[in-house]
């Protein structure tokens, strides 16, 4: 970790906490480093199967997004976090957020 830096996992800061069930979709190699020690009786799924208290949901396209998008909002739980991540300086992701009826952030 560099100096400066947070000393806070990734998990952390994502809000994932102990007991979670949780589900990494689509995730770069090497995601399960970045993220780090998961808390306590985190269960990882490799698909939504929900109630879900966390969902991760990597994409690069916004035409898997908006048809996913549906399934990820029914198996999230009510006070659930979605996480949706795409590459860094994808330019054709400004309009992106334009097809959802309420604010994303």
């Amino acid at each position: 970790m560099r100096e400066g830096y947070s000393k806070k996992s990734l998990a952390a800061k994502l809000g994932i906490k102990e007991g979670a069930r949780i589900a990494l979709l689509n995730q770069p190699r090497n995601y399960g480093e970045t993220l780090g020690r998961l808390p306590t009786g985190v269960a990882v799924l490799k698909d939504l199967k929900g109630p879900l208290e966390f969902i991760h949901f990597f994409t690069t396209s916004r035409k898997e997004l908006e048809n996913t998008f549906p399934r990820l909002k029914r198996n999230l739980s009510q006070k659930g976090m979605l996480w949706i991540s795409w590459p860094k300086g994808l330019r054709t992701w400004k309009p992106i957020f334009d097809c959802f009826p309420f604010h994303l952030r």
